[in-house]
């Protein structure tokens, strides 16, 4: 099942500024510290590999530095994270990264747009399955929940539901959670984890296979995520 990792909006500008302001055409990395419910204080690790365009390394000793700032934070939660200068793939050596590190289940990468000269966001675990990053606000959650208050409409984190029924969202992702059922939440999560690490061509029958679901589920779960706009087929 998917998770959402949650993080401050000023984690996520603060993160942004100092990588752009440390070249980066280079790989730079660290770890996000806080809680389950909201990362909160970055920690920035040098890259001590020998080819620092191409791979992150983070030297071994920094772990221990890492454990002293959460028992001091009273912290009990941490996601590294790395940048990708030139592409947004989950690599086979991020993937044996993760799984060498016992002390967090996600892991973050950056990816830096050239020509935008910004960052896109990607979280996923030891298995390189994807889950979703949201990045909050405090003081805008307040206003939000104050509004729904205020017009008699009930509030569901990132969506709106209306005394109609009418379910009100900008965020696809809180659709998925609401309005799919388990089997199209399955295909989802597939689809989206060939589509990273996969050149192979998705087809219904390769879905059959690998999820051991019938033609009528493939068939109605792939309705289900194209109508809300989920994947495009």
């Amino acid at each position: 099942m998917p998770q959402l990792i949650y993080i401050h909006v000023f984690l996520k500008t603060l993160t942004e500024k100092y990588l752009l302001a440390n070249n980066p055409h280079y790989e730079h990395g660290g770890c996000f510290l806080g809680t389950s419910f909201e990362l909160m204080i970055p920690r920035f690790i040098p890259n001590v590999s020998p080819n620092p365009t191409r791979e992150y390394q983070m030297a071994s000793h920094y772990q221990r530095y890492l454990d002293i700032d959460k028992k001091m934070f009273r912290f009990d939660f941490e996601v590294h994270f790395h940048t990708h200068p030139n592409h947004s793939i989950v690599s086979e050596a991020d993937l044996k990264s993760a799984i060498s590190r016992s002390s967090t289940l996600y892991n973050i990468l950056l990816s830096f747009d050239k020509q935008k000269e910004s960052f896109t966001w990607r979280c996923y675990d030891r298995n390189g399955e994807e889950h979703y990053i949201e990045f909050i606000d405090k003081q805008f959650e307040k206003f939000k929940q104050f509004f729904a208050k205020t017009y008699n409409i009930l509030y569901l984190g990132e969506s709106f539901l209306t005394e109609s029924g009418e379910l009100v969202t900008n965020n696809p992702f809180s659709k998925c959670f609401i309005q799919i059922d388990e089997d199209a939440l399955r295909v989802f999560r597939y689809i989206t984890k060939k589509q990273r690490h996969s050149y192979r061509t998705l087809t219904k029958a390769l879905l059959q296979k690998e999820l051991s679901l019938s033609s009528v589920r493939i068939d109605r779960a792939l309705k289900k995520l194209i109508t809300n706009q989920l994947i495009k087929w």
